[in-house]
């Protein structure tokens, strides 16, 4: 109501002003040499350039973008703006009191779903006080979205979701500072879309609830920097926030019956800081596993991982095997080289180490028995086995490949003729079609796989392709008749794996 009064004033200050100019001419300037199109037409004070009274301004093509009113050459009262269509829809309005944002400001959207309003402002003396956001979508426009209120130096925020239901209610202090204005939550409260409490600050304490909206989970006490956990109302551990030459250190507490029966201190990482600062006086031991890198890892098994390497032999022209199994030839390589590179990692962090130590940035060599404890212990565990799998893998991709090219390829190519044709024989129609499904299912089987598993579906991609081929040329009547039952591609597998001819 105190904005809706202090807009009506106003507007008539702004009409008694203009209504009291005397001596006003009025102006225009247009957007060509010919005087033809009109660009603003306007009214200023005789004798002077400042302008006083009514302005509006076109486009090229005779459209109304901006409809305002001066006072003594500032902007007062409603300024409106426009989209620049024929029917006049408004952007933006605003309205100014001696020059100054003053009162209510409007913002609007056209698009192809209408004309809504975006958000509404209220300003005081070119100050925004108060903000109010609306959902734009078709379903929810016009309902608010945020609202954000400037008292003093307390900002009042409220969001809400889609569906009405608070999202957000808090207070926050509003300091001035060197890069604009500083905003410090002091309270607020957070709910679900369903209207349950997940989270409240008060009394410089932030406790977050379970799903019941009332059990607390964890506090977060910003005056102590403490945080306490807890589990069905119970604390079981506290954190407190230590700081030290500039270093950040945790106090961790755990609770059982409310007594606390384990206590330490951890850096930022979660290692314990007593831990690491014995850690230091174990470098003297970095010269002794060094020598046991050196037995575990030689060097000739880096220089053997190139022979990893897929080369891809000139391959006969085939426009349908080209296209089907060049890009499952891909895949299987892709499958193995993405394994490789744990040991490709292996091998580079190998190098890092010296007998000096590691070498860091600054040029400087450090001897971390940390690191080259778990890089020992690493290598140790798996890495000849990772080698010597890996290396059965290529093989074993290879041959697929050359499978799938002679598969894919004899069933499109004719002898005799000129060019290629891409349509499928008649020959064994239901095993051709039960091997690109199979392929396609095994292949698309392959990513995010471990190494194991990567491994057992590769010996099923070979047995599948290696079958094929030799299905070709022999006659398969009775696993045709079993695959035109299959239906799905785990049943087509399964025909594959456990069917043959001599």
């Amino acid at each position: 109501m105190k904005f809706r009064i202090l807009f009506f004033i106003c507007i008539i200050i702004s009409s008694v002003d203009i209504a009291s100019a005397q001596n006003l001419v009025t102006k225009k300037t247009y957007w060509d040499w010919g005087n033809s199109r009109l660009h603003e037409s306007f009214t200023v004070i005789a004798g002077t350039g400042t302008r006083h009274g009514s302005y509006k301004e076109y486009d090229r093509n005779g459209m109304l973008l901006i409809s305002a009113n001066y006072n003594h050459g500032a902007l007062h009262g409603l300024c409106i703006e426009y989209f620049g269509t024929p029917e006049k829809y408004i952007s933006k309005s605003t309205n100014y009191l001696n020059g100054k944002k003053s009162g209510v400001e409007k913002n609007y959207n056209l698009g192809s779903s209408g004309h809504y309003l975006l958000e509404e402002c209220i300003y005081k003396e070119d100050e925004m006080i108060e903000k109010t956001s609306y959902y734009t979508d078709a379903k929810n426009r016009g309902q608010k979205k945020s609202h954000a209120k400037l008292v003093d130096d307390k900002q009042y925020n409220t969001n809400w979701f889609q569906n009405g239901q608070i999202e957000y209610k808090g207070i926050l202090q509003v300091t001035p500072g060197n890069y604009g204005n500083i905003t410090t939550p002091i309270q607020y409260t957070r709910y679900s879309e369903t209207g349950i409490l997940i989270e409240k600050l008060d009394d410089n304490i932030i406790s977050f609830y379970a799903e019941d909206g009332k059990t607390i989970t964890q506090k977060e006490n910003l005056s102590t920097d403490v945080i306490e956990c807890y589990d069905n109302g119970a604390l079981t551990k506290s954190i407190k926030v230590l700081r030290e030459a500039g270093n950040e250190y945790y106090k961790v507490s755990l609770y059982k019956d409310n007594e606390v029966y384990s206590k330490k201190i951890v850096d930022q990482n979660g290692n314990d800081v007593e831990q690491l600062r014995k850690e230091k006086l174990l470098e003297l031991q970095y010269d002794s596993l060094y020598n046991k890198l050196q037995e575990i890892l030689p060097t000739k098994v880096s220089m053997n991982i190139k022979e990893m390497e897929f080369v891809r032999p000139d391959v006969v022209y085939c426009r349908k095997g080209a296209y089907e199994s060049s890009g499952k030839s891909s895949a299987l390589e892709t499958a193995v080289e993405t394994h490789k590179k744990e040991l490709d990692d292996v091998i580079r962090l190998r190098n890092e180490y010296t007998e000096r130590g590691i070498k860091k940035n600054d040029g400087k060599y450090y001897k971390s028995v940390k690191l080259i404890s778990e890089y020992i212990d690493k290598i140790s565990r798996d890495f000849m086995q990772k080698y010597d799998t890996l290396s059965m893998m290529k093989k074993m991709v290879e041959q697929i490949s050359d499978d799938l090219q002679c598969v894919e390829c004899s069933y499109t190519y004719y002898r005799g003729q000129q060019g290629y044709k891409d349509n499928v024989p008649k020959i064994h129609k239901n095993a051709y079609n039960a091997y690109l499904a199979t392929t396609e299912y095994l292949t698309l089987s392959l990513e995010g796989k471990n190494l194991s598993e990567t491994l057992a579906i590769l010996q099923q991609y070979a047995t599948v392709s290696s079958k094929m081929r030799k299905w070709y040329s022999k006659k398969i009547t009775p696993i045709e008749k079993l695959f035109k039952k299959a239906e799905t591609s785990e049943a087509k597998l399964d025909i594959f794996l456990n069917n043959d001819v001599e």
